[in-house]
């Protein structure tokens, strides 16, 4: 009778590259395991259920470029241990890891998704638009850990999105973003950070913020700057507003600020 751990799984070593798809991996330890420098990993349609872990990414303490993996249309279910492990960030350097348009859900132990960071705000998993076996926003959350981009869930199987929100950037660097009244209503499901070399630019708008699930008891559900952040109301009867993504509307005071450097700010 096959059983998870049968095999190992398919390994993608250091600096290798694996471009997937139309496959089903199951009843191995490792699904899919990409190594820790340099290495590439598409998948497109597969998937990974049955295993003792579905999709593993790590990278190396000498790590100097990080593994890249990209997953869609792909699947992550039923596995005895999390549907997907990523973990590193030594020395400032991170896996890239983007899931969408996929299924995450229904694996064991107590996330599907388990990401765990040396410096947990400073890297995000974008697991945007997935279906994760629900679309109730309080049980997707619990079955993600670190820092994990899971807005624009979807409400089934290659569903629409669950909630009309705008899902803005959780880790802006070298850039400016600007959060500004054309798209509505912005959802955080996480912590936001503003690195050393990012700007943020805040419009009349309002933000809404779950508490998230980061492991870093500074940086959970809020926003932290590093770079710049500039609120400015404009002008009119618009408000800004930070509330909790279940509270009722209550606006700040109108007022224009402008902030360089660090800060630390909850809502």
């Amino acid at each position: 009778t096959p059983a998870a751990g049968d095999w190992s799984g398919i390994f993608v070593t250091d600096f290798g590259s694996a471009s997937i798809d139309y496959a089903a991996v199951s009843h191995a330890t490792y699904g899919i395991e990409a190594g820790t420098r340099g290495t590439s990993v598409t998948l497109n349609h597969v998937t990974v259920s049955n295993n003792t872990s579905g999709l593993r990414v790590a990278n190396a303490t000498a790590a100097t470029v990080g593994p890249i993996v990209t997953a869609t249309q792909s699947s992550f279910v039923g596995n005895t241990g999390p549907g997907i492990t990523v973990s590193g960030g030594v020395n400032g350097v991170y896996p890239d890891v983007t899931i969408n348009d996929s299924s995450i859900h229904g694996n064991g132990g107590a996330h599907d998704l388990w990401f765990g960071m040396s410096n947990p705000h400073e890297a995000v998993v974008n697991a945007r638009g997935n279906w994760w076996g629900t679309d109730v926003e309080d049980t997707i959350e619990a079955r993600t850990y670190g820092k994990v981009d899971w807005c624009g869930w979807l409400d089934g199987p290659g569903g629409s999105p669950s909630r009309p929100v705008a899902c803005p950037d959780l880790v802006i660097c070298d850039e400016t973003q600007q959060w500004t009244t054309a798209v509505g209503s912005y959802l955080m499901v996480d912590d936001v950070w503003v690195c050393p070399t990012g700007r943020l630019e805040v419009g009349s708008v309002s933000t809404r913020w779950r508490p998230g699930y980061d492991p870093d008891p500074d940086t959970t559900a809020g926003l932290y700057v590093q770079g710049t952040l500039v609120i400015d109301y404009g002008l009119g009867s618009n408000r800004i507003l930070f509330v909790h993504a279940e509270r009722q509307l209550v606006p700040l005071k109108k007022q224009a600020a402008a902030v360089e450097g660090q800060m630390r700010q909850r809502f």
